[in-house]
């Protein structure tokens, strides 16, 4: 009884409640199945970006949250990582992946973030709290 006593964990009366985004209610309202990517591609490795699927029905590429990452996060990672540049964007156009959220809290400077997808086709939709949203023209 007292190992028992030792060991027990206790009630867990609260849970983490994870919220949509307002830029999820936004992709919701497109009335589209286009893919999109979360930048930096770090944050695929965040669950909550599957329950964020559930709100606004797009496909995201990346993916990884388990053990063992599927092929497509491996090949992908270390171009992604380099964001932005040349080929992280060629990679999203081979992909066809026509959204790209950008999480501000992440880089130092956003307007130069936002020139350089803007000299390469993709436009501004606006910034949602945190999230730059931007579509690609050439999807």
């Amino acid at each position: 009884m007292l190992v028992f006593l030792d060991f027990y964990p206790g009630l867990f009366p609260e849970f983490a409640e994870i919220k949509a985004r307002p830029v999820d209610y936004y992709l919701a309202e497109q009335l589209d199945r286009e893919p999109l990517v979360q930048l930096p591609f770090e944050k695929a490795e965040d669950q909550e970006n599957t329950y964020y699927t559930l709100i606004h029905n797009k496909p995201y590429i990346g993916g990884f949250f388990n053990a063992f990452p599927p092929p497509q996060y491996t090949r992908i990672m270390p171009i992604l990582q380099e964001f932005p540049d040349e080929a992280s964007l060629a990679l999203l156009n081979q992909y066809e992946v026509k959204y790209i959220l950008v999480d501000s809290c992440c880089y130092d400077d956003m307007a130069s973030i936002q020139s350089f997808l803007e000299a390469n086709n993709m436009d501004f939709i606006g910034q949602f709290e945190e999230q730059y949203l931007f579509i690609n023209q050439d999807k």
